[in-house]
């Protein structure tokens, strides 16, 4: 079971507004002479949007051997001085202009970037990036397809000051499917939560946290066998519970999958039945098979 890095995050030091949509941000401007500099990760958005079978933010995953690749939609910038502090930040979106090219200016000096890709839009908050803002009655919403690179760069007025980067996935796929699932017309009380998804990814180095609320995290239905989502907790294990009826009584009834690893750009399947289990190995108990689909190796679609 993994624990709760929160406190990690020095959200304190971090201080600028926080807004879905609005990409201007207070921040401390660093002193000096301005040097332009010119981030680009065109190249990246190509080959993420030229994979075969996009599905797009609108897609529908249930496809169990599918391709996920899909379109980005929004880029997130930060530029970092010492200590960790958000000195830039810039939001693009897929209809701005020159998507997927930064142009920013910088003093001299040297500094840490993060860029942050996705398939749908974020929030930030205080330097964090989240798909919701989460409190104590809010459990965290299934992150998009997302995508990071780090690096550290030296700005200075007689260099290029010129990057190219490509970004790498994430965030894992989890997929449950229930062979004897009820059709949803007929009983739509089925339901799966994952306990231990991380709710926020920090920019600086690419890692994720839980937060300190710990709701589990609903995994959306995508048809009457399949319940999937993308997963940011891809460092320790998860616990899956599956919420069903009684076929006799109406009761319901849970069943947990235990420790579920979730690894980075693959594609983790549970599969099995809640009414009759078939043989599955000893170490995998309440009749659910686990299996690792590793189609978005490096080597495979994204080809980074």
């Amino acid at each position: 079971m993994k624990k709760s890095l929160f406190a990690a995050l020095a959200l304190s030091a971090l201080l600028f507004a926080c807004s879905k949509e609005k990409t201007t941000q207070d921040k401390p401007a660093p002193s000096g002479k301005k040097v332009p500099i010119n981030v680009s990760i065109t190249d990246f958005v190509k080959k993420v949007e030229q994979l075969p079978s996009p599905l797009g933010r609108k897609s529908n995953l249930s496809a169990k051997d599918s391709v996920l690749s899909t379109e980005i939609s929004d880029i997130y910038f930060f530029v970092f001085e010492s200590h960790n502090q958000v000195v830039d930040f810039i939001h693009q979106r897929s209809t701005d202009d020159n998507f997927g090219i930064i142009a920013d200016s910088l003093p001299e000096g040297n500094y840490r970037v993060g860029l942050v890709a996705s398939t749908d839009s974020l929030t930030i908050i205080g330097g964090s990036v989240f798909t919701n803002q989460p409190d104590e009655t809010m459990a965290p919403t299934p992150f998009p397809d997302v995508f990071y690179k780090g690096a550290d760069i030296t700005v200075s007025a007689g260099g290029n000051n010129i990057y190219d980067l490509s970004l790498e996935r994430i965030v894992g796929f989890l997929e449950v499917n229930i062979g004897d699932a009820p059709a949803i017309n007929a009983d739509s009380s089925i339901t799966v939560n994952l306990r231990f998804e991380n709710s926020y990814l920090s920019p600086v180095y690419g890692e994720s946290y839980q937060g300190t609320f710990l709701i589990p995290m609903n995994i959306p239905r995508r048809s009457q066998q399949v319940f999937n989502a993308f997963v940011m907790s891809t460092y320790a294990d998860v616990f899956v519970d599956i919420t069903y009826p009684d076929r006799t009584t109406g009761a319901l009834l849970t069943k947990t999958i235990n420790y579920v690893g979730i690894d980075k750009n693959a594609k983790t399947i549970l599969s099995g039945n809640l009414y009759s289990a078939p043989p599955v190995p000893e170490k995998f108990s309440n009749g659910f098979n686990v299996s690792i689909n590793k189609i978005w190796g490096p080597s495979n679609e994204i080809g980074f």
